[in-house]
């Protein structure tokens, strides 16, 4: 058990606490990790929810999130466009999960105006609004 939760803390040492809570109660509990598809994204689909998204009611130090379309995945940028990209593995319909925490869910809703996406972050939810929309 102590070997499995080093295991979990060392290989996601970068991602908030939070996260690592959940990585060791689903160590604890023998609870598997759940599984993550990683297919490429169309760029039809890339094209409908890239852009540039203004942070809801809730912040954590960034008021802007933009998504880019690099290399056939998905990227999301805290802070907005110029920010350093975290590729997004797809999941499938419009539900991504972050390459870097497997908490981290984003799921756009392409049929509200205008678009949004809400994103599991910390523990908390994000809804972000479109207010540019961006190249695939």
């Amino acid at each position: 058990m102590t070997r499995r939760l080093r295991t979990v803390i060392a290989h996601d040492a970068v991602v908030p606490p939070t996260s690592i809570e959940r990585k060791i109660v689903r160590a604890v509990l023998g609870i598997p990790r759940p599984k993550i598809a990683d297919t490429p994204v169309d760029a039809a689909l890339a094209a409908s929810v890239a852009g540039e998204y203004e942070v809801g009611d809730m912040r954590f130090g960034f008021d802007r999130v933009a998504f880019a379309y690099e290399n056939g995945a998905l990227e999301i940028a805290l802070g907005g466009t110029g920010a350093p990209g975290v590729r997004l593995r797809f999941q499938g319909g419009k539900r991504f999960v972050s390459s870097k925490d497997d908490e981290e869910m984003v799921e756009f809703d392409t049929t509200a105006t205008p678009a949004r996406v809400t994103i599991g972050f910390y523990g908390a939810t994000l809804v972000l609004h479109r207010i540019a929309s961006g190249p695939p």
